[in-house]
């Protein structure tokens, strides 16, 4: 788990981003490494019997000839096999109750920091955000504004991303520090422990509702945006679809946030 989260860390720096796809493969090939490390051993999980019948049915389909490439359909193969991998590898080692609370908190604690990060980034725009991944950056300006918001003060930022590099990441961790923090809370006795979570699930509370009146307001501005001529579309350089299809797109995201 360290690894994968320092592979997620190392996507956000600047100079990585020339090998951002093999920080990628080394995230998942890690998972099929520990395969061959514990050699599958131990009691088999009972869910491993239809992992192993999915394998199979994505090895016989690299011989479909409409697939797109023999390379990618290995790779597609290999993606699946190192998802499921811990079916298999799991069982292998040894985890007690102490050595899963102590997985839990440093998930959680990662997990905190981009819903910190988050929260930060909403109420100081453009201080503590993160490049934008080249998937992204390479889009046009319509496309890159649909996936923004407006804040109470008017400004236009990218959904918190937390310590990702994709707009909206920190709700994910904002959910996994809210929810991990109420597993890890009922277990812990002492004090300060206990007002450390609960601060922590405060900040992956905060995002929601941050974005939440952030998407409010964007709404009402949005409803009183004048509607543009078809000659103000030309002179601007937009078509009557490409509008519509950034409003489209624009509900869209504000509606998958909601």
């Amino acid at each position: 788990m360290l690894f994968d989260i320092l592979m997620q860390l190392a996507l956000l720096v600047p100079w990585l981003v020339a090998v951002r796809s093999m920080v990628k493969i080394l995230t998942f090939g890690a998972s099929i490494f520990m395969v061959g490390l514990t050699g599958a051993r131990g009691r088999r999980h009972p869910a491993t019997v239809g992992a192993t019948a999915v394998m199979a049915i994505l090895v016989v389909s690299l011989l479909n000839p409409w697939r797109n490439s023999l390379l990618s359909a290995v790779a597609q193969v290999a993606l699946y096999f190192a998802i499921l991998a811990p079916l298999f590898c799991m069982p292998g080692l040894k985890v007690d109750a102490r050595t899963m609370y102590r997985v839990l908190f440093i998930f959680w604690i990662f997990q905190c920091l981009g819903s910190v990060l988050g929260v930060l980034q909403v109420s100081f725009p453009g201080r503590f955000q993160p490049d934008l991944g080249p998937a992204l950056a390479g889009m046009d300006k319509g496309h890159l504004d649909s996936f923004k918001i407006i804040t109470n003060s008017g400004q236009m930022v990218f959904r918190p991303m937390g310590i990702s590099d994709m707009p909206g990441g920190a709700a994910g961790s904002g959910m996994c520090a809210a929810t991990i923090g109420i597993l890890l809370l009922v277990r812990e006795k002492k004090g300060w422990m206990r007002a450390l979570l609960a601060f922590g699930m405060a900040s992956g509370w905060t995002p929601h509702a941050t974005r939440a009146a952030a998407l409010s307001a964007s709404s009402r501005d949005r409803d009183r945006m004048p509607v543009m001529g078809a000659a103000d579309q030309r002179s601007c350089g937009y078509r009557s679809s490409s509008v519509r299809q950034f409003r489209t797109r624009t509900s869209a995201a504000a509606l998958q946030d909601r």
